[in-house]
């Protein structure tokens, strides 16, 4: 006996692919101008994070920062794509 393909296969609809902001702002690193409050909410994560760690930014070490540039990057696709 033969066994039948099983791969899964997706049919798409032809025509261009629909983006949303989150790639926009993976792309151009800005948020939509009407996504003001994630941007503030952004900036509030960001510092609370700041002040977790070490009471100012000048107390962190380098790969704190990056990991926190990274959460707060992650975080505005996330807010974004919703």
């Amino acid at each position: 006996m033969r066994r039948k393909d099983t791969k899964l296969t997706v049919k798409l609809k032809p025509g261009r692919k629909g983006t949303h902001y989150g790639y926009a702002y993976l792309t151009t690193g800005k948020l939509p101008k009407h996504r003001k409050t994630i941007e503030k909410y952004l900036t509030a994560v960001r510092m609370t994070l700041i002040h977790d760690l070490g009471p100012t930014e000048a107390d962190l070490t380098g790969a704190q920062l990056i990991l926190i540039g990274r959460v707060i990057s992650k975080m505005g696709v996330i807010s974004c794509i919703e």
